[in-house]
């Protein structure tokens, strides 16, 4: 009696013998199919594509965009602009664009596009091969310029795969000079001006204003010129209520000829110095001009 009960319990703890596996004639699934029956990410278009054709323009899904607008205006050309000024450009999934605005009044100060670092040949093929500029850091660095639409890019490369490119505004080095004792943006005239007339004349360069209360100097920030990011700072000195001496610098740090042409262009304008001094050039007349060449910064300080 107990040998049958035993013999009954091994065999409801095997249970039924196990099954072959089923087999299925069917062929496998390819191996790049999605998973979950997703649709494959469609492939980037090229990047001369994304690029407009005249070299420092803004690409394609900007093309209603421009330097000194406010957010809420860039928002309505492009209303793909996300909160964190990213846009997403349909058609590229490698190429991501982000818009800068300043703290202070919301204006757009700058456009960056990151992308593969094998654009680089694209570029150049829809750009030409730009002007190569002292490394910026350990970034090589191309340029170019659209001077009639005040913008310049600039491509960073940064060696790791990916490669950035910045859109800036440009006020072009020789138009800010002017005629050499009158900047080019000189609307209403700086010398003798009232800091009430400068601030009533040039709301767009956020005119700042520094020193005592009956004297305060004024500070402009004009576009930055060939090969820089950063304003052209622009000083009013004021005194007896009046501005009395315009104060700006040039820069070469980024491209050493720019040196030797400073000088060159302020003759032409100007006619022979009345005299050199080292590193310091001045200019006698109604409106005496003094430039000095400040070797440390790389600059050149112009004094009107």
């Amino acid at each position: 009696m107990l040998l049958l009960f035993a013999v009954a319990l091994c065999a409801c703890e095997g249970g039924a013998p196990a099954k072959k596996a089923a087999t299925s004639d069917a062929a496998p699934a390819p191996a790049s199919a999605p998973v979950g029956g997703a649709a494959a990410p469609a492939p980037s278009r090229p990047v001369t594509d994304l690029l407009s054709p005249e070299p420092a323009a803004f690409p394609a899904p900007l093309s209603g965009v421009r330097f000194g607008q406010t957010r809420d205006e860039v928002k309505a050309a492009v209303p793909a602009l996300a909160e964190d000024g990213t846009v997403a450009p349909e058609g590229w999934p490698d190429v991501r664009l982000r818009l800068d605005f300043s703290s202070d009044g919301g204006q757009l100060r700058y456009v960056q596009a990151e992308m593969p670092r094998s654009a680089t040949a694209e570029i150049a093929a829809r750009w030409g091969q730009g002007a190569a500029a002292k490394p910026d850091g350990s970034l090589q660095t191309t340029w170019w310029f659209d001077p009639e639409a005040g913008q310049q890019a600039v491509m960073l490369d940064r060696g790791r795969g990916r490669l950035r490119l910045n859109w800036w505004p440009l006020l072009p080095w020789k138009r800010l000079v002017g005629d050499g004792r009158k900047l080019g943006v000189e609307t209403t005239p700086f010398l003798g001006a009232t800091p009430e007339a400068i601030l009533k004349a040039y709301p767009q360069y956020r005119p700042q204003k520094s020193g005592e209360e009956k004297n305060k100097d004024l500070t402009l920030q004009l576009p930055p010129h060939e090969f820089r990011t950063e304003p052209t700072f622009v000083t009013l000195d004021v005194a007896g209520g009046r501005v009395q001496r315009v104060v700006y610098r040039l820069d070469y740090s980024r491209q050493p000829a720019l040196r030797e042409e400073f000088p060159r262009v302020f003759r032409e304008l100007l006619g022979a110095p009345k005299k050199v001094d080292g590193f310091v050039t001045t200019w006698t007349g109604k409106v005496p001009v003094r430039v000095e060449d400040l070797d440390a910064l790389k600059q050149f300080d112009v004094r009107i």
